[in-house]
């Protein structure tokens, strides 16, 4: 399993970012701000007086797919809104128009405002685009070589960034240390994937020669991070270099060196972390502080822990403690703390705290009606004796969906937006080794 992992880190080293879909966006001026394949909703209202033009919010693709569908995309509130499926464009089709030949077609965004069409035959013509064909050279990254009759890739082109094409057109070659199986590198040894073009050689020693690079030995100062200390026999590094937390941002694929290299100080507070093997337990009125944890020191075997490494929380009694807008302090704070030391309202409000039926956020009850929204601004304000009132008070009226249109200077260029796709990365990885 190690050596597969090998192969895996090669692969996204070589691969390196994953490529996102674009995004089409409206150029004229007075035009929807809906996304492509959707149209706007007649007689609606944005969530508040100003309606969000920032359209998208982005998360993770799982796969090549999700991209070219705008899945990995997640539309704002107001879009959801404002806007709704226009089922005659490509875009607002409820299910994919190249299911009945997936393995040869598939549909990209940028067909998304093309009009689909009424049969299933209309809506694969428009609406689809045939797959990619692996390139015969120059496409497979060093250790890999050229599948003999690979499958046709995910998108329009065959894309050398995205490793689910990669495994499409692509296998181990055998005669290179990229894609030899098991790894021919030693306990002190690394499978170097610098090397993985390099011809691996015939014997065992030719390849751990040719393939193989020393592992790093774990700086005696200066490594750990605050709160750590240097292990008495610390193994071996993943790589050559040991890499420090602080700037391991591949510790999923190299391993976490610190964790090899350090271990928790019980010399200081973070090693008696609440959940730890060891942890302290505060006295009513004061808790573990995180923020301070690792640079707190405290006596070697923790007798002094739940002295040194607790911190006093500020009592709800204590001068400057807040509340939230449209909460009041309790009757009675006997025995109330915050939930740290600090007096804001963050730290104070929830237990300090209780509405203020008097003001606009304490009303246990949304006022408004379902063209106005129920204002933060005006949490503080007095809300009033009767239901006219606090709604003249308490709310705002919501911008018209018809106010979600593009203004300005008219543009002739589209948006591009881009991601980090890892997970698909991933999934491309184990589909290669299985």
């Amino acid at each position: 399993m190690a050596d597969k992992k090998m192969i895996a880190l090669v692969l996204a080293l070589a691969t390196g970012i994953v490529r996102a879909g674009m995004h089409s966006e409206p150029t004229a001026v007075g035009a929807t701000l809906c996304p492509v394949g959707k149209k706007l909703k007649t007689g609606s209202y944005c969530t508040t007086n100003n309606c969000d033009t920032t359209r998208y919010t982005t998360t993770t693709c799982n796969s090549y797919a999700e991209c070219m569908l705008d899945a990995c995309y997640t539309p704002t509130t107001d879009v959801g809104a404002c806007c709704v499926a226009d089922t005659t464009k490509c875009g607002g089709l409820g299910s994919d128009p190249c299911s009945a030949n997936a393995a040869t077609k598939v549909y990209v965004h940028a067909k998304a405002g093309e009009t689909a069409g009424s049969t299933a035959a209309d809506k694969e013509t428009n609406c689809c685009t045939a797959r990619g064909t692996c390139p015969t050279t120059g496409f497979c990254p060093a250790g890999l070589k050229l599948r003999t009759n690979p499958n046709k890739c995910q998108g329009p082109t065959c894309d050398s960034a995205l490793p689910a094409d990669q495994y499409t057109c692509c296998e181990a070659d055998t005669t290179k240390c990229g894609g030899l199986v098991p790894s021919p590198c030693s306990s002190t040894q690394f499978r170097d994937p610098t090397k993985a073009g390099e011809t691996a050689g015939s014997t065992d020693t030719e390849k751990e020669t040719n393939c193989c690079t020393a592992k790093g030995t774990c700086p005696t100062t200066g490594f750990c991070s605050a709160g750590m200390k240097l292990r008495t026999n610390p193994n071996k590094c993943a790589g050559a270099a040991c890499v420090p937390a602080s700037s391991d941002f591949c510790s999923s694929i190299t391993g976490d060196d610190e964790n090899t290299c350090c271990e928790l100080d019980d010399t200081k507070c973070l090693y008696y972390a609440p959940g730890g093997a060891s942890p302290v337990s505060c006295a009513a009125g004061k808790y573990f502080d995180t923020a301070t944890a690792a640079g707190t020191a405290t006596a070697a075997g923790g007798a002094d822990k739940n002295t040194d490494c607790c911190t006093a929380k500020a009592a709800c009694s204590a001068s400057g403690t807040s509340c939230s807008a449209g909460y009041m302090k309790k009757s009675t704070l006997t025995d109330l703390y915050c939930t740290s030391s600090a007096t804001n309202a963050a730290s104070c409000s929830a237990i300090c705290c209780e509405p203020d039926t008097t003001k606009c956020g304490g009303l246990s009850s949304n006022p408004c009606s379902s063209t106005q929204f129920r204002d933060p601004t005006k949490a503080d304000a007095t809300a009033g004796s009767d239901a006219t009132a606090k709604k003249a008070n308490c709310c705002t009226a919501k911008a018209s969906c018809s106010n979600f249109v593009k203004g300005g200077t008219a543009s002739g260029a589209s948006k591009s937006e881009t991601m980090l796709a890892l997970t698909l990365g991933m999934f491309a990885v184990a589909a290669l080794l299985s």
